[in-house]
């Protein structure tokens, strides 16, 4: 059995946009929070930071995101070292197969799922 390991930079850069686009969303969500609170006196902080925590783990990116609070401001925060562990493996794949080495190397047997892989796309966009 091989284990073939590979990494996507394209698939990377991806999942990177698509990470920022949900930080840009609780940036905004953060924006409107402070907004309320500014404007309605009687707006608990405790309720709105309950509210982005919230929508934090429903984007699930609250393992690298923290909320601080000053006075009735709420700040959007990054945890660096978490948000680097979580995109270590962006991109990168896997693949496994009953070959032995001296079947076939590890060039090959990506080479060969690289020529299937454009059949299985075109029969799941149908």
């Amino acid at each position: 059995m091989i284990n073939i390991l590979r990494k996507n930079p394209v698939h990377a850069a991806e999942i990177e946009a698509q990470r920022q686009d949900k930080l840009n969303s609780l940036g905004q969500k953060v924006t409107g929070s402070n907004q309320y609170l500014q404007a309605h006196q009687r707006a608990k902080v405790a309720t709105q930071l309950e509210r982005l925590n919230a929508k934090a783990k429903q984007l699930k990116i609250d393992s690298w995101v923290v909320f601080e609070i000053e006075g009735s401001i709420i700040e959007l925060k990054i945890k660096r070292p978490a948000l680097a562990e979580a995109s270590k493996l962006d991109g990168c794949y896997v693949l496994k197969t009953e070959l032995s080495r001296e079947q076939a190397d590890a060039q090959t047997i990506h080479d060969r799922y690289k020529d299937l892989n454009p059949g299985r796309t075109g029969v799941s966009n149908l």
